[in-house]
């Protein structure tokens, strides 16, 4: 989980990055951070001075909100937000599962003309007509957590992601260990079984190849 949340720290900080080179300065609804001139001026740990985003505002699309890894997610946007100077908002579908509503954010974001839209996305093909949309209208889109694989051509400006092919067999070899004297003790083949949450997602059929 702790390299998912830097993925999403780092695609944050790309998107913010965006923000402070310009674009629209349109509101945005639902949870918001709006910082003010000292956070503006906040000091990163390196001691240079942030990006002054006034008048930026990023809308941040998750996979969901309920689950902890995701309100997790939302508490470091929100925070990066307030550190950058920027109106961030967030939001996520009822579940993992709710692709039509994820679907309906994107496209609620993406008339808000925002600065820029960071998407974690459920099915790239369900969006991709929403996703071509952002494109045309010059708002630059941000890949997260599983990114969004497969989406046209210079619509994703940059991905922050977890290598899931090679978590997956990371995951493999170290259960591998823990059950390997009853594999080597087995008198008949031994069969093991792998349960994903869902069969959409990019990075869990990537951890599920892996």
């Amino acid at each position: 989980m702790k390299k998912r949340i830097m993925a999403v720290a780092l695609a944050g900080m790309m998107a913010l990055s965006l923000a402070a080179c310009g674009g629209s300065s349109a509101k945005s609804e639902g949870t918001t951070a709006a910082a003010g001139s000292s956070a503006a001026e906040a000091k990163s740990d390196s001691g240079e001075k942030k990006s002054d985003g006034e008048g930026k505002n990023i809308n941040v699309i998750a996979k969901g909100f309920q689950h902890q890894f995701w309100k997790a997610v939302e508490k470091g946007a929100m925070q990066a937000g307030k550190e950058y100077g920027v109106e961030v908002s967030f939001q996520g579908p009822d579940n993992e599962s709710a692709i039509a509503q994820q679907v309906e954010y994107l496209d609620a974001a993406i008339a808000q003309q925002p600065t820029a839209i960071c998407l974690a996305a459920l099915d790239t093909q369900a969006a991709i007509g929403s996703i071509q949309n952002a494109m045309d209208k010059g708002i630059p889109i941000i890949g997260f957590d599983s990114g969004v694989p497969d989406a046209p051509k210079g619509a994703i400006k940059a991905n922050a992601s977890t290598n899931n092919y090679e978590a997956g067999k990371l995951a493999a070899k170290e259960t591998y260990a823990l059950i390997k004297d009853k594999i080597d003790g087995a008198s008949e083949t031994v069969r093991i079984g792998v349960v994903a949450q869902e069969s959409n997602s990019q990075s869990i059929v990537e951890r599920t190849k892996g």
